[in-house]
C-alpha cells in the first residue's frame, strides 16, 4: 500500500508540474508584450573620449556635467553637453588625480584637491567655467587621497581624511581668498569614508577602512568633532544620502580589514543599511539591499525615493542591477538594470530628472562609455512582468514638473589592498 501511495504522489506532482508549463507557455506572449511596450529606462549616450573609473562628475550650474581625472594617470578633463549629447575637451588638471574630490563652489567654479600618492602634492586645481580652464588655487596642507570635501553653509569646503600620514585630520578651504587653515581632528582614522551635510549645518562623517562603528559630527561654529550614538554595523567604500525627511541613508560597502580580495577572505561586501536620525542623534538598522555592493552609486530623486546603481558585489563580480529605495514603504523594489555592468562609476542626476551614468571598471576593464538612466520609466518589482498587478506595488516613478533639487555627492574611488599605494 506504501508503494502504491507513494507512486500516486509522483504522479500527482507530475501532473501539477506539466501543468504550470503549460500555463507558462500560453502566458509566454503576454509577458513579452508587456516587457516591450514598457518604454526604455536606460538609452546610451556618447562616450567620453577616454576610459575613466574613480574620476569625479560634477554638475555646473548650467546644467553639463564637468569630469575629471580618473584611472590610468589621466589628467585631462571633460565636459558632457546633455542637449547635445556630446564631450567636448575641458582643459587639463596640474596633476594626476584619482580617488581626489571636485566640489562646485557658490561662483560656479570647481575645487579638485587630492587624489595622488606622493608626498610635495599639495595643490588644488581651480576649474573656471568661463575660461574652461584649470589653474593652481590655494595648497592643502597635507597630501591627501579617499578623503571627503564638503561645501558648508558659509561657503567654505572642510576636508576631511584620506591623508596619507595622518587620516584624522581635517581642514577648511576659503574659496574668497584661496587659502586653507586647520581645523579640528577626528577621532578615528578614515579614509574611503563618507560626509554628508546635515540641515542643521553640521557634518555626519561615517565609516572608512578603519572599520569603526564611531561615527561624528563636525560642527563649524567650533571647529570639533562630536561623536554619535554608535552605528549597527561598519561600512567602507558605502553611500550616504540624506532624504528629504532630515535623515541619512547608509548603503552597503565592505565590513573586513581583509578588504575587496578573493575566497576565501572576500566576505566583505554587504547588503546592510542603517538610517541615521538627526533629532536622537541615533541609527537603526534599515531594510537591506537585494544584492550586496560597494563602489556603487546612490542617487536622490525629487521624489524622495534613492536609486542604487551598479558597484561590486564581491571581489571583481561588477553589476548591472538598479535598485529603488522608498522611504514610505521601507522597503528596497528592484528595477530595470543598466545597459552594462559598472563600478566605481559616477551617477549625476539632472535637471531633467534622468540619471547620467558615467565610466567605471566593467567585467572587461575600464570604460569610455555612458548611459542615461530614467528611473521617471522604471517600474518596480514582479510589475515588470506583470504591470497588472499595479495596484499593490509602488508605480512607476511620476514625471518631473520642476527642477529637482540637486544634492551634490562626491563618488567614492576604486578600493584595493589597504596600504599607501593601493590605486
Amino acid at each position: 500500500m506504501t508503494f502504491f501511495a507513494g507512486q500516486m504522489n509522483d504522479d500527482r506532482w507530475r501532473r501539477a508540474a506539466v501543468l504550470f508549463l503549460a500555463i507558462l507557455l500560453l502566458l509566454a506572449p503576454i509577458l513579452a508584450v508587456a516587457a516591450s511596450s514598457q518604454p526604455p529606462v536606460s538609452t546610451p549616450a556618447a562616450s567620453m573620449t577616454i576610459a575613466r573609473s574613480g574620476h569625479t562628475a560634477t554638475l555646473l550650474a548650467d546644467g553639463r556635467i564637468l569630469v575629471a581625472g580618473g584611472h590610468s594617470s589621466i589628467t585631462t578633463a571633460e565636459i558632457y553637453d546633455p542637449a547635445r549629447n556630446e564631450w567636448n575637451t575641458a582643459g587639463n588638471l596640474s596633476i594626476v588625480r584619482i580617488g581626489h574630490t571636485a566640489t562646485l563652489l557658490p561662483n560656479g567654479q570647481v575645487l579638485a584637491i587630492g587624489g595622488t600618492l606622493y608626498y610635495g602634492s599639495q595643490r588644488g586645481d581651480l576649474y573656471d567655467p568661463a575660461t574652461n580652464r584649470w589653474r593652481l588655487d590655494g595648497t592643502p596642507t597635507i597630501t591627501r587621497r579617499g578623503h571627503t570635501a564638503t561645501l558648508l553653509n558659509d561657503g567654505t569646503v572642510l576636508v576631511a581624511g584620506g591623508a596619507l600620514d595622518s587620516s584624522t585630520s581635517a581642514e577648511r578651504y576659503t574659496p574668497s581668498s584661496g587659502t586653507w587653515s586647520d581645523t579640528g581632528n577626528m577621532s578615528t582614522l578614515r579614509y574611503y569614508h563618507s560626509a554628508t551635510l546635515l540641515p542643521n549645518g553640521r557634518v555626519l562623517a561615517v565609516g572608512g577602512t578603519s572599520l569603526s562603528k564611531l561615527a561624528e559630527l563636525y560642527d563649524p561654529a567650533s571647529g570639533e568633532w562630536l561623536a554619535t550614538k554608535p552605528m549597527q554595523y561598519v561600512h567602507s567604500s558605502h553611500t550616504a544620502t540624506l532624504m528629504p525627511n532630515g535623515r541619512v541613508l547608509v548603503v552597503g560597502g565592505f565590513n573586513s580589514y581583509y578588504g575587496p580580495y578573493p575566497a576565501p577572505y572576500d566576505s566583505t561586501a554587504q547588503s546592510n543599511t542603517e538610517i541615521y536620525t538627526i533629532a536622537t542623534n541615533t541609527w537603526i538598522a534599515g531594510p537591506p539591499t537585494m544584492l550586496t555592493r560597494w563602489n556603487h552609486t546612490a542617487t536622490l530623486l525629487p521624489d524622495g525615493r534613492v536609486v542604487v546603481i551598479g558597484g561590486y558585489s564581491g571581489y571583481g563580480q561588477i553589476q548591472n542591477s538598479v535598485e529603488i529605495y522608498d522611504p514610505a514603504a521601507g522597503r528596497w523594489y528592484p528595477a530595470q538594470p543598466l545597459r552594462e555592468p559598472r563600478a566605481n562609476h559616477t551617477a549625476t542626476l539632472l535637471p531633467d530628472g534622468t540619471i547620467m551614468v558615467i565610466g567605471g571598471s566593467g567585467p572587461s576593464g575600464i570604460l569610455s562609455s555612458a548611459e542615461r538612466y530614467d528611473p521617471r520609466n522604471a517600474v518596480l518589482g514582479i510589475q515588470r512582468f506583470l504591470p497588472w498587478i499595479s495596484r499593490r506595488l509602488p508605480t512607476a516613478l511620476p514625471q518631473l514638473h520642476t527642477p529637482p533639487i540637486l544634492i551634490p555627492v562626491t563618488p567614492t574611488p576604486a578600493i584595493f589592498p589597504l596600504s599607501n599605494s593601493h590605486t
